[in-house]
């Protein structure tokens, strides 16, 4: 997340833009983001159901301080988890996440990073963002690194 703040800062104008994907430096195209042209929506690189595979995290202090930090309750089961914390959305929906106070949650390690894949979710939904059910796997392909 910190590197879509990074990004944001230096193009300095968001207008300039109609939308932004943020993405890990891990990852490629494999074919053109044809769908893109007039659409509203948020699309996620992959999604899941709520805390799905991470049962009891919202407890962490990462969300607690998310949830000090932006008034948003973590705890709730009904939105979408963003995987990899990457997504395509539109520069309305980066002024909402400045405004929700998202560029001050940095995740500093693993198991922050996995509950910042929920927290988007979770901020998504409370901006009552048009989630698309075209993902963007279809579209960019992640290398996963092989771990011991």
């Amino acid at each position: 997340l910190g590197a879509l703040w990074k990004t944001i800062d230096y193009i300095g104008d968001t207008s300039k833009y109609t939308h932004y994907l943020l993405m890990q430096d891990s990852m490629h195209f494999i074919k053109d983001l044809n769908f893109i042209s007039n659409t509203e929506e948020v699309f996620a690189f992959r999604k899941f159901n709520g805390w799905d595979q991470a049962k009891g995290w919202h407890s962490r202090e990462v969300c607690h301080e998310f949830s000090k930090l932006s008034g948003i309750d973590v705890s709730h089961e009904n939105f979408t988890m963003f995987q990899c914390n990457s997504f395509l959305c539109t520069k309305s929906h980066i002024e909402q996440l400045e405004d929700i106070k998202l560029r001050l949650f940095l995740p500093v390690h693993k198991h922050d990073s996995m509950c910042s894949e929920r927290i988007i979710g979770i901020v998504f939904n409370e901006m009552k963002s048009n989630i698309s059910d075209i993902t963007l796997s279809h579209y960019i392909m992640k290398e996963f690194a092989k771990r011991s």
